[in-house]
């Protein structure tokens, strides 16, 4: 009987052996994991906030901001839009078959000086002004004037050359603080300058042929068969939007 029970206890404290043994790995994981939240804690009980909100000082003044707002194709969606959107800022009538663009009253234009207004009463004044009163000496007294779309463009697309040329010397003037930039905006309205650098840059473009120095239909349409296109879309490389001067269709119906 002693000998069986002896047996009994060496074959248990085996078991026990082998168990502490397999069960060691985990319990260093959990003790090392249980250092590190420690360790993690007491770092970020001793470390300083990276910014800490601060009142704009006092005597100061506010940052100005001019919103160009007036454009009637970048709605926002009813709902999203400040409860205090101003009634003359409302693009009325808006709907239906005869809405301008995507229609609604309520653009996102008027809707970002709102926004920021409303986050930052303390920092911000907002300047907002249609492109009918856009000047280079009430932008100059703005530290930075954003123009969502009220722009050159804009003005030659709705018939008012005049109104164009005036945007014109007021975008292309660095002391009106004008945002986008006069290089950038119109490295934005050349498609073929900015889809050529793009292309150098490794970006990938769609299969273009670049027309220069004038249209030249039937040399077009040459270049085109010479591609091997089935079909094909044509449009203006500077300063048109919304399908304006543009052309498509299958390569043979143009060829017949």
């Amino acid at each position: 009987w002693l000998k069986r029970h002896l047996r009994i206890l060496h074959q248990r404290r085996d078991v026990q052996q082998r168990m502490a043994k397999a069960a060691m790995p985990v319990m260093k994981a959990k003790a090392s994991k249980v250092i590190a939240v420690k360790k993690a804690k007491a770092i970020m009980k001793s470390a300083q906030p990276l910014f800490k909100k601060v009142a704009a000082p006092s005597g100061l003044g506010k940052i100005r901001i001019g919103i160009i707002h007036g454009k009637v194709f970048d709605p926002i969606k009813v709902g999203t839009h400040d409860r205090n959107y101003p009634g003359k800022f409302k693009i009325k009538n808006n709907t239906g078959p005869n809405a301008d663009g995507w229609g609604g009253q309520y653009h996102a234009d008027v809707s970002t000086g709102l926004k920021i207004a409303r986050l930052h009463p303390d920092i911000f004044e907002i300047d907002f002004m249609e492109m009918k009163d856009v000047t280079e000496s009430r932008l100059a007294k703005n530290h930075l004037t954003f123009n969502f779309w009220g722009d050159m463009s804009i003005a030659l697309m709705n018939e008012k050359p005049e109104l164009a040329k005036r945007l014109m010397k007021v975008q292309s003037n660095p002391a009106t603080h004008h945002v986008p930039s006069w290089d950038y905006y119109e490295w934005i309205m050349h498609k073929s300058r900015y889809m050529k650098q793009c292309t150098k840059a490794g970006i990938p473009m769609i299969d273009t042929i670049y027309v220069e120095n004038g249209f030249d239909a039937r040399a077009v349409l040459k270049k085109i068969q010479a591609k091997g296109w089935d079909k094909f879309f044509v449009k203006p490389g500077y300063m048109s939007f919304f399908g304006a001067g543009t052309i498509n269709g299958r390569t043979q119906d143009f060829v017949d």
